[in-house]
């Protein structure tokens, strides 16, 4: 998979993956550098990720999963 975007220099970029089974964990574990590709390069703004120091690259970015969370109570109960 390749696909490249043009966008200006520090705007936010999300990634929505709805497919099943399309190796969105993987995807993540790279993004994330909890693991690095054994061929090729995953870059960001055209820098190679292995570049970036993991500490600063981590604490810049932010994964919202969107795994269901179930709370007791009523929605209203657990909103307010």
């Amino acid at each position: 998979m390749r696909q490249e975007s043009s966008r200006p220099r520090g705007e936010k970029l999300t990634l929505n993956m709805l497919l099943l089974q399309c190796g969105k964990s993987t995807t993540i574990g790279l993004v994330e550098r909890f693991y690095d590709p054994l061929s090729g390069i995953v870059t960001l703004d055209g820098v190679p990720l292995e570049d970036l120091n993991v500490a600063s690259f981590r604490s810049h970015t932010a994964l919202v999963s969107q795994e269901p969370t179930l709370y007791r109570g009523s929605v209203r109960f657990n909103v307010l």
